[in-house]
C-alpha cells in the first residue's frame, strides 16, 4: 500500500494542500528544537520537514515504512522501520514528532509504547493528525488519486482519532499530556503534545 505510487501521487512534494512548511515550524517551536536535541522524525517520507528540523537540532534521524519515499530522501539519515518496533536503545531522543502518521498505524499502543521507551526522561513527543468527521475522510483526495474513489479513504486511515483516543493509546506509558488542540492550516488538523516522566 505504502509504495512508490503513494509517495509520488498522494504525497508529492509540491503538494499545495500539505503545508510542510508550516508543520516543520510547528514542530521546531511547539518542541523548542535546538542545537543540544536529538530527535526522532517517525514518519519522514521524503524527509522535507525533516531537513527543515535539522538545521536547528543536533541531529535528526528519520524513519519511515516505506522504502520508495525514502529513495528520494533530503532530509538526512533515514532508515526503513516500522514504528511499532524501533530499533534504537532506550532513551535515545531528546524530542519526537509525528506528523499524520499515527492515523495509518493498527497498532497504535505499541507505538506510544516504544516513543516512551526510546524518548528520554523529561523529553517531549508531538503528534499532528487530522480531524475527522468520519474515518478517512481527510484521506478522501489522497484515495480519489490512487484508486479513483473518494470513500475508500478508510483503507489509508484505520483510525479516526481524536486527542481523547489518542490518550487512550497512550496510557500505561509514562508519557504525561501537556495538551492538545485543533489547528486550522488548509485542513483542520488535532495536536497532541507528551512530555515523558521520570527522572
Amino acid at each position: 500500500m505504502y509504495d512508490r505510487k503513494y509517495s509520488k501521487v498522494v504525497l508529492p512534494k509540491d503538494d499545495w494542500l500539505i503545508q510542510r512548511d508550516k508543520l516543520a515550524d510547528l514542530v521546531i517551536k511547539t518542541l523548542a528544537i535546538d542545537s543540544k536535541d536529538m530527535v526522532l522524525d517517525i514518519g519522514c517520507d521524503n524527509g522535507f520537514v525533516q531537513q527543515k528540523v535539522a538545521r536547528v537540532a543536533r541531529k535528526v534521524v528519520g524513519i519511515d515504512i516505506n522504502p520508495d519515499a525514502l529513495k528520494e530522501h533530503c532530509g538526512g539519515e533515514a532508515m526503513v522501520m516500522d514504528a511499532t518496533k524501533l530499533v534504537f536503545p532506550s532513551s535515545s531522543f531528546d524530542k519526537i514528532y509525528s506528523l499524520h502518521t499515527i492515523e495509518h498505524i493498527k497498532d497504535l499502543q505499541s507505538v506510544f509504547h516504544e516513543v516512551d521507551r526510546v524518548l528520554k526522561p523529561g523529553g517531549l513527543a508531538f503528534f499532528v493528525y487530522p480531524w475527522e468527521l468520519f474515518r478517512g475522510m481527510a484521506h478522501a483526495r489522497g484515495a480519489w488519486k490512487i484508486h479513483r474513489n473518494p470513500f475508500l479513504g478508510y483503507r489509508f486511515h484505520v483510525h479516526r482519532l481524536t486527542p481523547k483516543k489518542v490518550l487512550k493509546f497512550a496510557s500505561g506509558t509514562n508519557l504525561r499530556h501537556v495538551k492538545s488542540g485543533l489547528i486550522f492550516m488548509r485542513t483542520p488538523q488535532w495536536t497532541t503534545l507528551f512530555e515523558k516522566q521520570g527522572e
